[in-house]
């Protein structure tokens, strides 16, 4: 279709009349114009289902590598906080701070999960 297009599609060239009085003829002998407008419209659907599966693959590298620097973070502050009063990994303080901000992420996390789904 492109290449036919390409050669006999030429409706401002006055030189050229003869391909386009044939493009003509067969666009309305084969009935050409609403299998191509057919033709666009499966490619734009295609597209756009590619491109939602590329956003959605996206969306999980970005929630995964999200997730990574989050209990990262949670490790790093747990430490800094464990080294500066002195506790070490067992004890009962330690302990509850670790569920606590532990319980906060989860909270935040299921509060933005809940926000995003009924916003749309």
């Amino acid at each position: 279709m492109k290449e036919q297009e390409h050669w006999y599609a030429f409706s401002n060239i006055s030189y050229n009349f003869l391909p386009q009085l044939i493009y003509r003829a067969i666009d309305t002998g084969l009935d050409i114009a609403t299998e191509r407008e057919q033709l666009h419209r499966h490619l734009e659907q295609e597209a756009e289902r590619l491109e939602k599966n590329s956003e959605r693959r996206l969306a999980g590298l970005i929630l995964f590598l999200t997730m990574l620097t989050v209990c990262s973070a949670t490790y790093d502050g747990a430490s800094l906080v464990k080294d500066y009063f002195g506790w070490e990994n067992g004890t009962t303080p330690f302990r509850i701070f670790a569920a606590l901000l532990l319980s906060a992420i989860v909270i935040t996390s299921i509060s933005v999960w809940h926000y995003r789904r009924n916003k749309s």
